[in-house]
């Protein structure tokens, strides 16, 4: 994978952290919160990520970066109701997929 892609991916990660199911994220776009909410996680994923990159392009990606999560996050808040994993379950339990695959849905079977 690609700096750009450890970016994103990375950013992503630190907002699902931040939101454990999707009735947070609605909590957090009802309240106003996300611009905020992702700018937090972009400032961090740019400083683990992002640390080779000049000030002018490390700006450009964050940038890119922000309009790229807000609209995956507009997205995610559409679908069926949803939590993520806790922190360190599937390294726990020896699973080695992709975290952003481990979203799953929370609807209760009859409803």
């Amino acid at each position: 994978m690609n700096v750009r892609g450890q970016f994103l991916h990375k950013a992503l990660e630190l907002v699902w952290g931040m939101l454990p199911d999707q009735e947070a994220l609605h909590d957090t776009l009802a309240g106003g919160r996300l611009p905020a909410l992702l700018e937090q996680a972009v400032a961090q994923a740019a400083e683990e990520e992002l640390q080779q990159y000049a000030p002018a392009l490390k700006a450009l990606e964050c940038a890119r970066a922000l309009t790229v999560l807000a609209s995956w996050l507009d997205m995610e808040a559409q679908r069926l109701p949803f939590c993520c994993p806790p922190s360190g379950l599937c390294r726990s339990l020896g699973i080695r997929v992709p975290w952003m695959h481990l979203i799953y849905s929370c609807a209760s079977p009859g409803g």
